[in-house]
């Protein structure tokens, strides 16, 4: 029940074949992003995929080219703060023995293969484990009953289990900050070659700077702004005949959504007409509630009127570009 940081343990585990290709506690920011610039990691596996709802392959693409920086907001960080207490927690209940491995480990035969693995499970006179963990918030305790694994973790451990050469991993979530549950996970060859294909086809198109196609990701969209953040002033281009047919799918999409939102709103005004001045309407399977709300907000046309040094005090200039299609 202890977790051993010592980073000569490495020397003395058996069964992981991967290369230590650099000791993480000894990389500054700008030499942790050169690392990973180098290869394809657990992390990156998914989004390549096409499986990683806040990362696309364009944004991973934009990241091995330029070394994008990823801001670490609140949910990160709090996963960076939980995943000690998580390893140990995991550890005691289970009577075992883990180990941090603070480094970057390579495929010793495929060197685009990179990953950080959590811990390591040490069982004496036996195989060995990847530790995987997680903080999982509330809404996601859904894909994670039954034994459920969401898709995205099961690519980013399959990954790391190709990376070590190890057969065997196990994923310790805490879900919504009050339950913990693990779930064990066998090497699945069909899934790691099929993970090795799309790798190295990406990182043919990575060396080749041929970037995929951008989707239709948030991720995409913010790369987009970083690469072209600014117009240049009067700057006109004629676009390519396949724009045409790009636009036409644009206008296409917003009749589509136009004609939905419109049947979206009859039925539901129809029904508020049903309830009259009812909180809660009930059928056989639904529950429709029309419930009273009350919110405080600031009259910002009357504070600008009435307080206008105050309320220049507090005004914040975004720089932004404007996406619009026009017909001529």
């Amino acid at each position: 029940m202890r977790e051993n940081s010592n980073t000569t343990a490495w020397n003395r585990i058996s069964g992981i074949h991967a290369v230590r290709l650099a000791n993480t506690d000894e990389l500054n920011e700008e030499q942790w992003l050169e690392i990973r610039r180098t290869g394809i990691g657990g992390s990156d596996i998914a989004a390549i995929a096409g499986i990683n709802p806040w990362k696309s392959p364009f944004s991973v693409y934009w990241d091995k080219i330029e070394g994008a920086v990823q801001e670490v907001n609140e949910k990160m960080r709090w996963g960076q703060v939980l995943e000690d207490a998580i390893a140990r927690e995991y550890a005691l209940r289970e009577d075992l023995n883990i180990n941090r491995v603070r480094a970057v480990l390579q495929h010793p035969e495929n060197p685009i293969a990179i990953g950080n693995i959590d811990r390591l499970v040490i069982v004496p006179n036996g195989e060995n484990r990847i530790l995987e963990i997680k903080n999982v918030g509330e809404f996601q305790r859904k894909k994670w009953e039954f034994g459920q694994i969401p898709e995205i973790y099961v690519l980013q451990v399959q990954w790391y289990l190709y990376v070590t050469g190890l057969r065997h991993a196990t994923i310790a979530a805490l879900i919504g900050g009050q339950e913990l549950v693990s779930h064990e996970i066998e090497r699945n060859d069909s899934i790691i070659d099929s993970c090795v294909h799309i790798a190295r086809e990406f990182w043919t198109m990575v060396e080749n700077r041929t970037p995929p196609d951008p989707d239709g990701s948030d991720s995409s969209r913010e790369i987009l702004s970083v690469m072209y953040p600014e117009a240049t002033p009067r700057k006109e281009i004629v676009l390519p005949e396949t724009a045409e047919e790009l636009i036409l799918e644009v206008q296409s999409c917003k009749d589509t959504i136009g004609h939905i939102e419109d049947q979206k709103s009859t039925a539901e005004n129809k029904l508020r007409a049903m309830m009259g001045d009812a909180e809660i309407g009930r059928t056989r399977d639904w529950l429709v509630k029309w419930t009273n709300t009350s919110s405080e907000r600031i009259d910002s046309k009357r504070l600008r009127k009435e307080q206008p040094a105050i309320a220049s005090e507090y005004l914040k200039t975004v720089n932004s570009r404007r996406f619009t299609i026009e017909s001529v």
